[in-house]
């Protein structure tokens, strides 16, 4: 999702499709959900069909940056589930999200929807987010005192991908992947941090499976899922 508060005159992002129900272009994804995704009149993509939990979110402390909001949003939610008893919560830590499933901020409100990863990549979109009542311009999270590396429960084979693989994958990309990412998609390629970890530059909760590499496409395959965000990314980046 974008974020950054809308200007009077701006439309949000792929506002063209108002009114309109925007469906998968690629085919595994349109298979598993044919309906594809309804944009409301203002713009903004409906998720509630595809939402398995919802949280209603108090407002926010005055002074408040964007990625502060997401993150303390997210944790609130997925805590709030947790101690609800939630079987999506059985086996991640009260804080996390489950794994697959991603939350979305309904636009104009404090109301939280918890959705396939998969169907809110659909479109590059505004949401709750923008519309909050709170600093857009203050980027990242306030610094940490303490930071601790993050780890990996890697898997009991040794290895999760390959040399073969990740070359078929550099064949396939068209360059080289970069020496240290190369190696941790050999070691831990569709693995998650154990527990959760936090970018405090970016505010991002980070507590979801890594691609990996498939033989056949998938939602979770490097390649097959940067292809299928050709419109979210420049060439330069690479969804990992």
């Amino acid at each position: 999702m974008t974020t950054g508060r809308l200007g009077q005159a701006a439309a949000p992002p792929n506002a063209a499709y108002a009114g309109q129900v925007v469906h998968f272009p690629d085919p595994v994804r349109a298979a598993r959900h044919p309906r594809g995704v309804r944009v409301d009149a203002g713009g903004y993509p409906e998720f509630s069909p595809y939402a398995r939990a919802v949280a209603e979110i108090a407002d926010p402390p005055e002074g408040f940056g964007v990625d502060e909001l997401r993150l303390t949003d997210y944790v609130s939610a997925n805590a709030a589930l947790s101690a609800s008893g939630h079987e999506l919560w059985d086996t991640v830590p009260a804080v996390a999200t489950p794994h697959g499933w991603t939350w979305h901020h309904v636009a104009g409100s404090r109301r939280m929807e918890l959705v396939p990863v998969e169907v809110k990549a659909l479109l590059r979109h505004h949401g709750g987010i923008s519309t909050a009542v709170v600093d857009q311009g203050k980027r990242g999270t306030r610094p940490l005192q303490e930071t601790r590396p993050v780890h990996f429960g890697l898997p009991k084979s040794g290895v999760a991908v390959t040399e073969q693989q990740v070359q078929g994958v550099e064949e396939d990309l068209g360059y080289r992947l970069p020496g240290a990412y190369r190696s941790f998609l050999k070691a831990a390629g569709g693995c998650a941090p154990v527990g959760t970890a936090l970018d405090a530059e970016l505010g991002l909760l980070v507590d979801q499976p890594f691609f990996t590499v498939r033989e056949e496409a998938a939602v979770n395959d490097l390649v097959y899922v940067n292809k299928c965000l050709r419109d979210h990314l420049t060439k330069d980046y690479l969804g990992v």
